[in-house]
């Protein structure tokens, strides 16, 4: 009986110990960001960059890259110039990716690349 008891006092302490393990596991699976980071990368002084509904002025190019935490899901953006958009781009994040951008107006004639 003695014998039993100890064994089925063991048995709880390694169930405790096992239960235990798998909570935490799958609390450090979620505990991490649940955003993902845009980084944008400004080849021209003097735009207005938009992501989403964030606008961002880039007077000189000492203020890029532009770092911007977002939710997961489909993000655009866009550089304006002189009241007229010079670069688009659509992407897609996921959490906790990074996504590395270039906004650049590659045309002389101002043509947006396409």
């Amino acid at each position: 009986m003695l014998i039993q008891a100890l064994c089925m006092a063991q048995a709880k302490r390694a169930g405790a110990v096992v239960l235990g393990g798998a909570i935490l596991w799958q609390v450090s699976l979620r505990c991490g960001a649940m955003t993902g980071q845009a980084v944008v990368h400004v080849s021209m002084p003097n735009v207005v960059i938009a992501v989403d509904d964030a606008t961002y002025w880039v007077e000189t190019l000492w203020e890029t890259p532009i770092v911007c935490d977002l939710p997961p899901g489909r993000h655009t953006v866009r550089m304006h110039r002189s009241g007229r958009v010079v670069y688009e781009e659509e992407f897609t994040l996921a959490t906790g990716q990074e996504v590395i951008l270039s906004a650049w107006d590659g045309y002389d004639d101002g043509r947006s690349p396409k």
